[in-house]
């Protein structure tokens, strides 16, 4: 599903002559198809730097990073948008919601970038908002929910568009404590509902050994860590 290949990130220095910070360098991973895998470290590692690599956000200095096959970074800025759109979701540690829309038309917005009908993709929405517990809440602003309810929004709208990869990053790290074990438990349960591949960015061990495979970001390497 996954493949990483000599990927390297680095910070220009912020002063002239000073090195680049090199956040990874010439990592070579991959992730099998319909697993859970946690990458964990300290804050300021790099974790979520990593994730948006993965995920088609954010530019490496070198190396290839391979979705399903398909190189993202020998892509156009407009055919790598597109296949995010329909091969990734993404859900992170702050929900992201567009305040002016209400969580129904927050779930439909990335089929409706996708062309699909109004029509169809408010039925889709709704029925995934049923799905995470919120048929009731559809014509809520984002103003209007908590946080826990939010990030289940959150988490209706990365599959909007039944994307094979789910990115999370730091998915609990914003909530409380029961809150927060709700939505990893719902986390999972889609994931496994839709076969879906799942990598989470988190500094929690607890959340990461919920996860098939544990990988830790250190010294600019991963380094699998559990089972």
């Amino acid at each position: 599903m996954l493949v990483v290949n000599q990927l390297t990130y680095r910070y220009p220095g912020t002063t002239p002559g000073q090195p680049p910070l090199v956040v990874f360098e010439r990592l070579c991973w991959s992730v099998d198809a319909g697993t859970s895998t946690a990458i964990v470290g300290a804050s300021g590692v790099g974790k979520s730097t990593l994730l948006h690599v993965l995920g088609g956000l954010d530019a490496p200095t070198s190396g290839e990073v391979r979705v399903m096959g398909a190189s993202l970074w020998a892509m156009s800025a407009t055919a790598r948008a597109r296949f995010r759109n329909q091969t990734i979701g993404f859900v992170f540690q702050f929900h992201h919601l567009l305040p002016e829309f209400t969580a129904l038309e927050n779930v439909a917005l990335p089929m409706r970038m996708a062309g699909v009908s109004a029509a169809e993709s408010h039925r889709r929405a709704e029925a995934l908002l049923e799905r995470v517990g919120l048929g009731n809440r559809r014509h809520h602003l984002p103003t209007e929910l908590s946080g826990g309810e939010s990030q289940r929004v959150a988490l209706a709208r990365a599959l909007a568009n039944t994307p094979p990869l789910l990115l999370a990053d730091e998915p609990t790290g914003n909530l409380d404590e029961r809150t927060a074990a709700e939505v990893l438990k719902l986390l999972h349960e889609l994931q496994q509902d839709h076969h879906m591949t799942l990598v989470i960015v988190t500094h929690d061990t607890n959340l990461a050994a919920t996860c098939q495979q544990v990988w830790r970001l250190e010294h600019g390497q991963l380094t699998r860590t559990g089972p």
